[in-house]
């Protein structure tokens, strides 16, 4: 997938009255071409990934470091694509438009992840007279919600505009997520 990622992972087996296990690791990661991270089906992002991460987990067993795990990433795509998504006819179809692409300048925020559980905040992403904020949350169950500001220039749609879209669906591959536009 091109791209480093490199850090200090530490693993403790505290013994006590009840063993715990304690997982902390810092993880930078360089130039990671996200669309080779995945094999077969092109996933949600493409673009070159720099993040810095955090890690940790305490535990009572080697079974239960999953549902423990918690990481916080900052991160920046760099010509980054959005699959399943053309944001600019998302706002001219009022949400209704499902499938596309939306190619970004640059893509940055924030992933926290706890267990199965995601969230990610502060999104920002450009791309000449396009850009958007937003918030989306991914629970265990792969349910997605959440909502993105996208705003486009007057040369985009011969005047400017500005449409929060509510994201919601899930992200299994026989169900579709869908968007609504507020305006």
């Amino acid at each position: 997938a091109g791209g480093t990622v490199a850090g200090v992972l530490s693993v403790q087996d505290l013994a006590g009255k009840t063993p715990q296990i304690v997982v902390q690791g810092h993880f930078e990661t360089r130039e990671l071409e996200l669309s080779a991270v995945r094999k077969g089906a092109p996933g949600p992002l493409s673009g070159r990934l720099q993040a810095s991460t955090t890690v940790s987990a305490l535990a009572d067993s080697v079974a239960g470091l999953a549902a423990a795990l918690q990481t916080h990433s900052r991160f920046t795509v760099q010509d980054a694509v959005v699959n399943g998504i053309d944001l600019v006819k998302a706002v001219h179809t009022v949400g209704l438009s499902r499938g596309g692409w939306t190619r970004l300048d640059s893509l940055s925020g924030q992933v926290t992840t706890r267990g199965a559980a995601i969230a990610l905040s502060n999104l920002a992403a450009s791309s000449g007279a396009l850009s958007a904020t937003g918030d989306l949350t991914v629970t265990p169950e792969r349910t997605l919600s959440g909502r993105i500001d996208v705003n486009l220039a007057a040369k985009m749609v011969g005047k400017a505009v500005a449409v929060p879209l509510v994201v919601a669906g899930t992200l299994d591959g026989d169900h579709h997520s869908g968007l609504a536009g507020n305006r």
